[in-house]
């Protein structure tokens, strides 16, 4: 009997993924001819991309973090959640995921050299990409950047407080893609 109430009575794992919920709403009428962008999924380095959240803990140690996990793979989560904010932030653009219909779209691609987050709760996501013309009538744009964001104001953030400090490094990557356009 204790051992039942022991397995019951801890603290379950959580999912988490770093794209916001999709809202119900009317859907958007975009005009065929708009300029199509298609996200191709996120590169990252192959000890991150898994399901584990992980926890940088100094220059070489890397931690999973307690009673949490992602939803899917972080190529992804960091996939969905940079296309997300791309459509945010390029209302008259139409952001996809899969192959457009149309020849003439633009394909961006990201390489994602690091995505660390500290148990303070900072996070640094460290990206370069690439937007390519698919038709080659211009040279493809490239950027890069460093994106920070700062430690939480709390001593021991939650797992979730460390995902939404993900959330907004990816929401500034989106921000410096836009920069580039």
């Amino acid at each position: 009997m204790l051992l039942t109430v022991a397995c019951v009575g801890g603290p379950h794992s959580q999912t988490f993924v770093l794209s916001a919920a999709t809202t119900i709403s009317a859907p958007a009428t975009k005009d065929p001819a708009t300029a199509v962008l298609q996200v191709e999924v996120a590169a990252l380095p192959a000890y991150l991309d898994n399901t584990d959240i992980l926890l940088r803990r100094g220059a070489h140690r890397l931690e999973s973090a307690p009673l949490g996990h992602w939803g899917e793979r972080l190529s992804l989560g960091v996939t969905h959640a940079l296309a997300d904010d791309l459509s945010d932030r390029l209302p008259l653009d139409r952001v996809v995921l899969q192959r457009p219909e149309v020849p003439s779209a633009r394909l961006l691609r990201v390489n994602v050299d690091a995505f660390d987050v500290f148990p303070d709760g900072h996070c640094v996501l460290v990206a370069n990409w690439a937007i390519v013309d698919k038709s080659r009538a211009s040279p493809p744009v490239l950027g890069q950047g460093t994106f920070v964001t700062p430690p939480l104001a709390v001593v021991k953030p939650d797992v979730a407080a460390l995902v939404a400090a993900m959330s907004a490094a990816v929401a500034g990557l989106a921000e410096g893609v836009v920069s580039t356009l």
